[in-house]
């Protein structure tokens, strides 16, 4: 079965052998990737195609969700609430 890495080397060269192949890969990535694929993504899914040189190293990353937990809620996820009080609560190991 064929990686994502694969499939990437793949497309970039034929890419650079054939310029309809190209130029309609800069135009409609997804429908491309999914004729190389041989089925549908997800409808939701996003496509992108990146022109660089050689040199150029890309280092994709995830986007952070504006959703995201406040330092707060996490440590009240991963370890318990913290008591903001000096004397000690009832809900925590805080004293």
């Amino acid at each position: 079965m064929a990686t994502k890495a694969d499939v990437a080397r793949i497309i970039a060269q034929k890419s650079i052998k054939d310029a309809a192949y190209r130029s309609e890969l800069i135009s409609n990535p997804k429908a491309m990737l999914e004729r190389e694929l041989g089925f549908k993504l997800d409808p939701e899914a996003k496509v992108s195609v990146l022109e660089c040189d050689t040199d150029t190293l890309l280092i994709p990353i995830p986007k952070v969700s504006s959703d995201a937990l406040s330092e707060q809620e996490l440590d009240a996820v991963v370890g318990g609430v913290k008591c903001s009080t000096t004397t000690g609560c009832v809900f925590c190991w805080c004293m």
